[in-house]
């Protein structure tokens, strides 16, 4: 499975993401249990698991940005809630070394009440990253799951 794309530079303005403009780049989705409709995508601005409502039962589903830090670090700065079924429907976030195949976890859990500018570091000594945001729901319960917005990178 290759999944990581081009990466993509952090200017001295940093990267925003625009979703009313239909374009994410370089923000990657796929999904790898389920319906892609039913996968990350931007709703209203936003990005969040499904087109509405509630997600869907049995997904798999990842939104990836990847970077190319030189070495210099920087930060990915969101606003970010959960609410998903507890213990058994969870968000993960973690950057991934695409060279060492290293991983530093930022978040796994069910719930995570409206947290405005959450910075999350990016390590200096890494030459590239993945910084990826995977959701996963079992067979029961739907609830509105994950919703990230403002997403902006920064050095």
């Amino acid at each position: 499975l290759t999944w990581r794309g081009d990466y993509s530079l952090i200017s001295e303005a940093g990267l925003s993401f625009i979703p009313e403009s239909g374009v994410a780049e370089p923000l990657h989705i796929m999904t790898l249990k389920g319906k892609d409709k039913d996968g990350w995508q931007f709703v209203d601005g936003k990005l969040r698991v499904g087109p509405k409502g509630n997600y869907e039962n049995g997904l798999l589903t990842r939104a990836f940005i990847p970077l190319q830090l030189n070495k210099q670090g920087g930060s990915v700065i969101i606003d970010i809630s959960v609410k998903a079924e507890e213990e058994n429907d969870s968000l993960r976030i973690y950057i991934a070394n695409p060279d060492t195949f290293e991983r530093m976890h930022v978040f796994a859990g069910s719930s995570l009440s409206e947290k405005k500018g959450v910075s999350i570091p990016l390590p200096a000594s890494w030459d590239r990253a993945d910084v990826v945001f995977e959701f996963e729901s079992d067979e029961n319960w739907n609830m509105v799951g994950p919703v990230i917005e403002n997403i902006k990178v920064v050095k």
